[in-house]
């Protein structure tokens, strides 16, 4: 399951996502869009947050570089 829908299914907003992670909403719109990808921490955390829903698998896609 990718980021945006973990969000969408669980009814959380964008800034509800950005605040418990740390990070701006921009970021995490980015995130959700594969125009930026989360670091090797953020996304331990992501996947923490979670509840391992949102896997590292699902924010590294095997076409980024």
């Amino acid at each position: 399951m990718n980021l945006k829908e973990f969000r969408t299914n669980n009814r959380l907003t964008v800034a509800d996502v950005a605040s418990s992670l740390g990070i701006t909403r921009q970021h995490v719109y980015e995130i959700e869009r594969g125009s930026a990808y989360p670091s090797r921490k953020l996304a331990l955390r992501i996947e923490e947050a979670t509840k391992g829903a949102v896997t590292l698998r699902d924010l590294f896609p095997k076409d980024a570089k």
